[in-house]
């Protein structure tokens, strides 16, 4: 139906003739009086409770990744609906909410800062996908999931940039390895930037999935799947993988379940192999971890940017290392890994099968190389290829 036609139903009439009444002639209070508000029939369902169970739908049918992100980003939703406006809440209820509201969301968002076109582009995403799922039982007013404006991201405005690179990585280890040896921090930045593997997988290990290599001297961490004890891998079985680690990076391991590792059990009775006193190590307690170690300043005592490191927040409080505009959450480090090894003239389709990633996504998301080393990577294969085949003749 085109925008000139009439409304099909006796509600889409009254809808089009109040928002001329309001519009046009800037009737307010008064409409509720004379023309009844279609949409107060829709049922009071508070954001909270729609939020919730969408977020645990989410969970019955997702990774625990997959829900994490999604109950980030819509945390800021319900954050801004919650704050108050002349004494109330901004929005209470769902139906309530109007395209004007969402637009005020996202400029509210804007002003927070560290939002940048690709965030943009996945949290008002994020928003869409829930306001649609509203839109089925009626929670919300007919079409209001059209009115989330979404951004055009351009493939060179992906999210490739954000990049721990290798030789980064190796100064925060060695930093690690001199003042936190074998703790949790430091196995969690060790195995992440060694396996590529993404915080579910960390969080995955029990002690059971970790094996000392008697033909290596180093050790075997064993990546399985398990959902219904809580911790299911981002693309379920098809993410097992057995990983080898070196001799170096098994005596860390070693020192950490000797000397550092909490006696403890998760809910379901699994000992994991990362643990704090509480148990499993939560997936906010590990992105602390990431942004943390990469601020450029707790390692080298220096801000790129020129702060006072002694009067800034972000470099006096961990918890607010997230705000250091230099640092980066843990898939950062998953994606360094990927780009040095695409660096070194390893085959994608090789990578794409160790570190659990197509071969499309590992092009899209993490060659992060630039033209320079691009042009190196194909110069050694051209390289081994030209030795390869003069030992054949």
């Amino acid at each position: 139906m085109s925008s000139t036609d009439p409304p099909q139903n006796e509600d889409g009439m009254k809808r089009a003739f109040r928002e001329v009444l309001r519009d046009e002639f800037g009737f307010e209070d008064e409409l509720d009086r004379v023309i009844p508000n279609p949409e107060q029939s829709l049922p009071k369902k508070t954001v909270a409770a729609g939020l919730r169970e969408h977020l645990e739908d989410v969970q019955r049918q997702h990774s625990v990744g997959t829900y994490q992100t999604l109950q980030s980003r819509l945390g800021f939703f319900e954050r801004w609906c919650n704050m108050e406006v002349e004494g109330s809440k901004r929005i209470e209820y769902l139906r309530d909410l109007t395209g004007q509201d969402i637009r005020d969301f996202r400029d509210w968002r804007r002003s927070e800062g560290e939002w940048n076109l690709v965030t943009e582009e996945s949290q008002m995403g994020s928003l869409k996908k829930f306001l649609c799922e509203c839109e089925k039982p009626g929670w919300v007013k007919p079409g209001l999931s059209n009115k989330v404006p979404i951004p055009t991201v351009k493939p060179d405005d992906e999210s490739r940039e954000v990049t721990v690179r290798q030789e980064e990585a190796e100064a925060i280890l060695d930093h690690l390895e001199k003042f936190e040896y074998a703790s949790l921090q430091h196995c969690f930045y060790l195995v992440t930037k060694i396996t590529g593997c993404r915080i579910s997988g960390f969080q995955s290990l029990d002690e059971c999935d970790y094996e000392y290599d008697e033909e290596t001297g180093g050790a075997i961490l064993k990546f399985r799947n398990r959902p219904e004890t809580g911790t299911r891998l981002k693309n379920g079985s098809r993410s097992e993988r057995n990983f080898g680690i070196d001799e170096d990076d098994r005596e860390v391991i070693d020192d950490y379940i000797e000397h550092n590792r909490p006696d403890v059990v998760d809910d379901d009775g699994r000992k994991p192999l990362f643990a704090t006193r509480q148990g499993r190590p939560a997936a906010s307690t590990l992105r602390k971890y990431a942004y943390m170690w990469t601020r450029p300043c707790a390692t080298t005592g220096e801000c790129p940017l020129g702060r006072n490191i002694e009067e800034c927040d972000a470099a006096q409080s961990n918890d607010m290392a997230n705000h250091c505009p230099d640092s980066k959450s843990a898939h950062p480090i998953r994606r360094g890994r990927l780009t040095g090894e695409l660096t070194k003239g390893i085959p994608p389709y090789l990578l794409a099968e160790k570190y659990d990633v197509s071969p499309k996504t590992l092009k899209k998301h993490y060659d992060n190389r630039s033209p320079e080393e691009v042009r190196r990577t194909e110069e050694n294969l051209r390289r081994l290829l030209n030795d390869g085949m003069d030992r054949m003749y």
